[in-house]
């Protein structure tokens, strides 16, 4: 499916209106809402990451990024707390199994390390591909 937004592209279609998996290098490029939607993202899910999906208003229901390494004081994980608090579920993947800042390999390589409550709330756990945690939050979604 064709994107308005650069580097961005659906990775797993749901059905019409009941969400789908988007792949983006970064949040700051998505615009809107996206409630009932699944982003995997390039960057580690850190607080500059919901800073942007602060400032642009957008609220997925899910969002699936790197754990960077976990960084000092867990810095480069720090936005599944954040998330968590705004109701939207998050995972991490291993910096080991998906390229940092390819969404794609994010998506489809990627083995999660971390998830928030909501996330596992939704049937996302440590292990799991990233695609299969994409999946669970999008039925999450659904109730």
């Amino acid at each position: 499916m064709a994107s308005d937004w650069p580097d961005e592209a659906v990775l797993l279609a749901g059905r019409p209106g009941e969400g789908a998996v988007y792949g983006c290098w970064s949040m700051s490029l998505v615009r809107g809402e996206h409630a009932g939607d699944v982003f995997c993202v390039g960057t580690p899910v850190d607080t500059a990451m919901t800073v942007y999906m602060h400032r642009q208003g957008v609220r997925p229901t899910g969002v699936i990024g790197s754990d960077g390494g976990f960084g000092r004081g867990q810095m480069a994980i720090a936005g599944l707390g954040i998330l968590e608090r705004l109701g939207i579920a998050c995972a991490a993947v291993s910096h080991l199994s998906a390229d940092l800042g390819d969404a794609g390999s994010i998506c489809r390589e990627g083995r999660v390390t971390r998830a928030n409550e909501q996330a596992q709330a939704a049937g996302v756990a440590v292990g799991m591909t990233a695609m299969a945690a994409a999946a669970a939050m999008l039925r999450g979604a659904r109730g």
